[in-house]
């Protein structure tokens, strides 16, 4: 095969012609080098996280980062400085003990979950009394779901540009 004949692949379609690529993520793509699906594929991680192994919340130690999934028991908002300041907590409980899961300034995030949800969530442990974690990536189990590009397997974590999350990035390149 010729070099000519491989550059006219799918790989030298703009990234554009990708389901959830308009013009203005492009633009994103863009700035970070990405034109074409082959720099999309070629486009390197920084490192990888190992999100294979569960970790009981019992175990967890404060600086260590991991992966624990368990259901939503409580969730709430609370506001301070004239609700000019927020953070809404959630706790997990997966039968061996309780996480506390805070999201600063994040209001609309308690639209997300519902209790008795199970969820998984990965991130750095703050503290153990009580065992807390805040801004852990997350997500929802839902039963009929697949494969997630984001827990439960080696993942990687790429060099971003503003407007671009690690979520939308990972599962872009997982779904070419």
């Amino acid at each position: 095969m010729s070099v000519a004949q491989s550059s006219a692949g799918p790989l030298s379609q703009p990234v554009t012609v990708l389901p959830g690529v308009g013009p203005e993520r492009a633009g994103q793509l863009e700035r970070l080098g990405i034109r074409t699906i082959e720099d999309l594929l070629l486009h390197r991680p920084r490192r990888y996280e190992d999100r294979r192994r569960f970790h009981p919340i019992s175990s967890l130690q404060e600086g260590e980062q991991v992966l624990c999934a368990g259901a939503v028991v409580a969730m709430g908002m609370k506001y301070w400085a004239r609700r000019a300041k927020s953070v809404f907590e959630l706790v997990l409980d997966d039968g061996t003990g309780r996480l506390h899961c805070r999201w600063w300034g994040l209001p609309y995030m308690e639209k997300y979950f519902k209790r008795g949800d199970e969820v998984v969530v990965f991130g750095k442990v703050n503290r153990v009394k009580p065992r807390t974690m805040d801004h852990p990536e997350h997500e929802v189990l839902e039963s009929e779901a697949g494969e997630s590009p984001h827990v439960q397997r080696i993942t990687p974590v790429y060099p971003l540009t503003e407007g671009v999350s690690q979520r939308w990035m990972r599962a872009l390149v997982y779904r070419v």
